[in-house]
């Protein structure tokens, strides 16, 4: 993901998924591994918080190459 705050609000707080454990102690972290009945989900941000540019690239983010199912 490129914005974990923002990714964590959908998948917690709308979606219901609970943190089961991340990167660090506040929203705005590297990743987060989330579950909701048997169903584990883990986010990885794009970028580690240091190198994270400053605005999405909206032509990666329109092709979807950064998206890893398991």
């Amino acid at each position: 993901v490129y914005d974990m705050p923002t990714s964590l609000q959908f998948y917690r707080d709308i979606l219901g998924f609970k943190v089961i454990s991340s990167s660090g102690e506040s929203d705005d972290v590297d990743w987060v591994l989330l579950k909701h009945g048997d169903v584990e989900l883990m986010l990885n941000t794009l970028f580690e918080i240091p190198a994270r540019p400053s605005e999405r690239d909206l032509s990666r983010q329109a092709i979807h190459q950064d998206i890893i199912l398991f």
